[in-house]
């Protein structure tokens, strides 16, 4: 996803080869099925990139395995970055949550909240958002899919990774 029109390169890491160029549209996202096992995403613009399952297979013979694209995506927001979005799978159970460390104003779209020091803000509305924030803040999109019902994640638990490490940058040499 991108929030102004970006032309993107898909890399091969292991074989150091170029997978493709596509361009985002500003506002939109794109599907891609890269056929590598590790890939590097290059751009001329900022890009939110995420493994994300939307919820529909085409082919219920996938539903045997339980769980079949469950996951849990964290994303962390600069203060005052107004380049970042996320998605919310649409086809899916979901549950979204973003955690300050300190009080942040944050606008979601065009809705402006804020958060208390060391809480979160639930968030249930699928599909594509914008998010901005005067402080640091991290995103967790837990989803899974809704058929069969009885789907859930695999495993339980995760590391929210570190609010305060969102605007890290290492020493350089």
């Amino acid at each position: 996803m991108a929030l102004q029109d970006a032309k993107v390169r898909i890399w091969d890491v292991k074989f150091h080869r170029l997978l493709t160029e596509l361009t985002i549209k500003g506002g939109r996202g794109v599907d891609i099925f890269p056929k590598a096992e590790f890939i590097a995403i290059e751009s001329d613009e900022p890009v939110t990139f995420a493994y994300i399952f939307n919820g529909s297979m085409g082919s219920e013979k996938v539903y045997l395995a339980c769980s079949y694209n469950g996951g849990v995506t964290f994303m962390g927001v600069k203060a005052n970055e107004e380049t970042s979005l996320f998605f919310i799978p649409s086809n899916s159970s979901i549950e979204a949550y973003v955690y300050a460390s300190e009080d942040a104003i944050v606008k979601i779209d065009d809705l402006t909240m804020s958060i208390k020091a060391d809480s979160y803000l639930k968030i249930d509305v699928s599909g594509a958002h914008k998010i901005l924030s005067n402080k640091n803040v991290v995103i967790q999109v837990t989803h899974w899919p809704k058929v069969p019902a009885i789907q859930g994640l695999k495993s339980f638990g995760a590391v929210v990774p570190c609010v305060q490490t969102v605007d890290y940058t290492p020493m350089s040499d």
